[in-house]
Parts: structure tokens; C-alpha cells; sequence
């Protein structure tokens, strides 16, 4: 079966994912992603497992503000890729694979419409997320929906959004949302004692380590963990038995900082981005993992 995967953007831990589908199809797996999205590490990965398969498309055309540190739904951008819908066809694909309804899926859906190609697209929305969701993209989704081969989701509560949208349940699967957590374990039973305890010594880090790994943008909720955390801190009169280690990059960074600053939080680590290659070792350091995203 000649699979064609339409992802504008995808980071490390999908690549292994994308090579054990490229495996299930007999090697015929062509995975079309923008130059622009894709980081140059994950793009050189990705090329290496599927070679001229693996399609970088660059010129894309973005109508309106930024989309990725905002709340689900509070904006409009509208991207359009003039390459993408010829680049689809060239492919010749049996069945077409789309992440989510916007954005890149639209060529995918135009393509489903007028050359009858099976599309399933991937969906992670929950009826959560989706709590304050605009009439007219609802609208859409439900005319999209109608049209496609399967829906998979992430999980129940994801395929549960899903069939509200009025697909027929039959249609919608669950678990796409894979990532390589067998590699990532199997690095982090690998990390050394020795190893962890550098970590620790290098970035000063006393008493139970509580990480972050992401984006340090607005949604993630790192204003809000800080808040908890200044409180955490007062209760032990600053002598906090613990250190917050905060891994990752973003334009929320700087205000954080001054967060920090302005009631002076002691225990708090800004270790900025680590390749992928290296982040099972703040795993094995740390003891427990903390996700605050709102």
C-alpha cells in the first residue's frame, strides 16, 4: 500500500513511529512536511529513514497571527502551502494520512473530493479543548467529517468529540498518538549513576527534582506552576526541600525569569533546550515529572 503522510510538523519522538508505519506498508511510506516547521535535526532523521520519500516543501503562505502559544481556538490563521496539493498527487498514493482538520488537511480533503483517495485523518481534540470552540469551525468539521475514511484518535475522550461530530463510529480508531517511549526508556535505564549525578552537581540541584520538559509558552501553565511554586517555597521558609528544573525554550522564558526574580524563588533551574538525543538523562535525574498545561 503506498501511504502518503501529510504532517506540516513533527518533532524526534514521531520519527520511529513514522519508520515502523514505513515497515507495515512495504516501504512505501512518503511522509510530506514543511521545511519552515521541521527542525533541521528531525528533518535530517527523518530523511535518513525514508530518504527522497521523506518531502520537504518550503514558500508557505501564513493569513493571520501567530497559532502555536495561544489557547486552543482563540485565533484564526489560515496557511496555505502552494505546493502541497500537486505534491500529494505525485505521490500516488493508495490512501492519504492528515493531522487534524485545518491547516494542511484542506489540500488532502480537496484531494479526497476530486480523485476519490481514502483520507483518515489523526485527531486529538477533546470536547475539553474544544470548550470554547468558535460555531463556524465546528461547521466545518462536521462537513469535513463526511467525507472521510476513518478518524483516528488519541484516546476515548478524543473519540468521543469525534463522534459528536456526526462520523459514524465505525469510522473513528483509537491510539495514533504514539511516540518512541521504548527507545526513551531503554536510554534512560542506560543512563549511569555517574551520569545523573553530574546533572544534578552541574545545575545545583538539592533535595527531590521535580521536572518540566516543553514549550515555555503561555498554555503550558508555567506561570501558574511558578505560582504554586513560590508558595512551596514560602511554606518551608525558603528552604525548599526540593528543585523545580525547568527544561525548554519560548517566548514566555523572559517573563517567567522576572517571575522568579521579583519573589526571589531560589530553587527554580533554567536548563534551556536539550536535543532529544539527551533527554532521557534528565529523566533518569529527576524524580518526579510534572505537566501543567492548560
Amino acid at each position: 500500500m503506498k501511504l502518503t503522510y501529510v504532517n506540516r510538523r513533527f518533532l524526534d519522538y514521531r520519527v520511529p513511529v513514522l519508520e515502523a508505519l514505513d515497515d507495515l506498508c512495504g516501504r512505501e511510506l512518503s511522509v510530506i512536511y514543511s521545511t519552515a516547521a521541521l527542525p533541521t535535526r528531525v528533518e535530517e532523521k527523518i530523511k535518513s529513514v525514508l530518504g527522497e520519500r521523506a518531502i520537504g516543501l518550503s514558500g508557505e503562505i501564513k493569513y493571520g497571527g501567530a497559532d502555536r502559544e495561544s489557547m486552543t481556538n482563540s485565533r484564526v490563521t489560515v496557511r496555505y502551502q502552494p505546493g502541497l496539493y500537486p505534491c500529494i498527487l505525485g505521490t500516488t498514493p493508495d490512501v492519504v494520512v492528515g493531522e487534524g482538520f485545518f491547516k494542511w488537511t484542506a489540500p488532502a480533503v480537496a484531494a479526497k473530493w476530486i480523485h476519490r483517495i481514502p483520507l483518515v485523518v489523526c485527531y486529538e481534540r477533546t470536547a475539553h479543548t474544544e470548550r470554547h470552540v468558535q460555531w463556524y469551525r465546528t461547521l466545518y468539521r462536521r462537513l469535513v467529517v463526511r467525507h472521510l475514511d476513518a478518524v483516528c484518535c488519541n484516546g476515548r475522550l478524543s473519540a468521543e468529540y469525534t463522534a459528536s461530530l456526526c462520523i459514524p463510529e465505525p469510522r473513528i480508531f483509537t491510539g495514533h498518538m504514539a511516540a518512541d517511549t521504548e527507545n526513551l526508556a531503554c536510554q534512560r535505564r542506560g543512563t549511569t549513576p555517574g551520569e545523573m549525578a553530574h546533572l544534578r552537581k552541574r545545575w545545583d540541584i538539592e533535595g527531590v527534582c521535580i521536572l518540566y520538559v516543553g514549550q515555555m509558552i503561555p498554555r503550558k501553565g508555567l506561570l501558574e506552576l511558578l505560582t504554586g511554586w513560590r508558595r512551596f517555597e514560602r511554606q518551608n521558609n525558603g528552604a525548599s526541600p526540593g528543585t523545580l528544573v525547568l527544561v525548554g525554550e519560548g517566548s514566555q522564558r523572559p517573563d517567567l525569569e522576572k517571575f522568579c526574580t521579583a519573589h526571589s524563588l531560589k530553587r527554580v533551574r533554567w536548563i534551556g533546550a536539550v536535543d532529544y538525543s539527551d533527554i532521557a538523562k534528565w529523566y533518569a535525574a529527576a524524580d518526579i515529572f510534572i505537566i501543567p498545561t492548560l
